[in-house]
């Protein structure tokens, strides 16, 4: 086959017997290299491997202390989607028992998701709606930064 001719095994650069990179063998790459090309040029030079991070991957953890109508939340560690999720649990068992007020104490947490800032923010303006209390009171540095940079720590966040 010629170079830049289109046929069965390739498009019109491949050469005879390649396609989409690969050799017949499957080995291959750009220019024979293993690894496919567009990855490894677009990552050459930056000192990286590829698209994983190496994330400080702290569990959550939530304590309920209760007192009377009124409950804290201390939540702690990193409050990813299924955290979210699980934060969202105890908050709607909170909204099933007497509490009247709810103070949820990040000042453990390291990380908040979109998700777990829709759950705080969700659920404050409904405890509102009730004439309830839902405040987030205390913020760890990391988790303050991302509220304020997302524009919603002035709607989540106010003093007791």
């Amino acid at each position: 086959m010629k170079r830049g001719v289109p046929g069965p095994d390739g498009p019109p650069s491949a050469p005879a017997g390649r396609r989409h990179g690969l050799d017949r063998a499957g080995k291959g790459g750009a220019m024979g290299d293993p690894a496919v090309g567009c990855f490894k040029i677009g990552l050459a030079g930056r000192g990286r491997t590829g698209f994983s991070r190496a994330t400080k991957s702290t569990a959550m953890a939530i304590r309920k202390n209760l007192a009377g109508t009124e409950c804290e939340l201390v939540v702690d560690g990193r409050v990813d989607g299924p955290a979210a999720h699980e934060l969202e649990i105890e908050v709607l068992a909170l909204a099933k028992t007497d509490a009247t007020t709810v103070y949820v104490n990040l000042a453990g947490a390291n990380f908040l998701c979109s998700a777990a800032i829709r759950v705080l923010l969700q659920h404050r303006r409904q405890w509102k709606a009730k004439g309830k209390k839902f405040v987030v009171s205390r913020t760890s540095p990391e988790v303050d930064e991302i509220l304020e940079l997302t524009g919603m720590r002035d709607l989540i966040v106010e003093s007791a």
